[in-house]
């Protein structure tokens, strides 16, 4: 269940599977079981607290609030779907957005755009992981806000020293009010 822990060559995977199964089953309030005999296989158990009834959840509205007025954010998520869903959700709350697949093809928009205000970008990228690009990020711009995105269960992470000044952290799945409200307080240098 360790984050980043894998047994697969370089760039072929980022052990990241059991270590969020493991956060959303905890977040839920529930557990993870793994057991292993050599010889006969894997049994994971994924235990969830039982409901007894399905209570209406209050329904996010489509329109956040919208405190974008036009600032320019880089966006960098390796996994197409969700990238299209975050630029367009911040791009509908008057942001503009630059989205880019790689972290390598960050730090040459980073360097060749200078208009770009915050860095979002998520934790687990291949090649180089979110908080690698962001140092390299800051080795060029030093005052660059950034926010991590992170699949992970928060209490995989050890925030105080994941996180520098400048920087903040949303937990997937998140609501795209939480995320723009992040984005609003790093813009405005306030802290949450």
């Amino acid at each position: 269940f360790d984050p980043f822990f894998t047994t697969k060559a370089v760039g072929k995977g980022t052990g990241l599977g059991l270590s969020t199964i493991y956060g959303f089953a905890r977040q839920s309030g529930g557990d993870v079981r793994i057991r292993s005999l050599l010889g006969h296989g894997t049994e994971v158990t994924l235990m969830l607290p039982a409901g007894l009834a399905l209570l209406p959840q209050p329904s996010e509205s489509v329109q956040v609030e919208n405190r974008g007025s036009g600032e320019h954010l880089l966006v960098v998520e390796d996994m197409a779907s969700v990238r299209m869903f975050v630029v367009e959700a911040l791009t509908d709350a008057g942001y503009r957005c630059t989205e880019v697949d790689s972290a390598l093809d960050a730090l040459e928009t980073l360097r060749n755009d200078a208009s770009i205000q915050l860095l979002l970008t998520d934790v687990g990228l291949p090649q180089m992981n979110g908080r690698v690009l962001a140092d390299a990020a800051r080795a060029f711009r030093p005052e660059l806000p950034v926010l991590f995105m992170t699949g992970y269960a928060e209490n995989a992470l050890d925030l105080q020293t994941f996180l520098a000044e400048g920087m903040d952290m949303v937990i997937k799945p998140f609501r795209m009010g939480d995320l723009i409200s992040r984005i609003g307080h790093l813009l405005d240098n306030d802290p949450l």
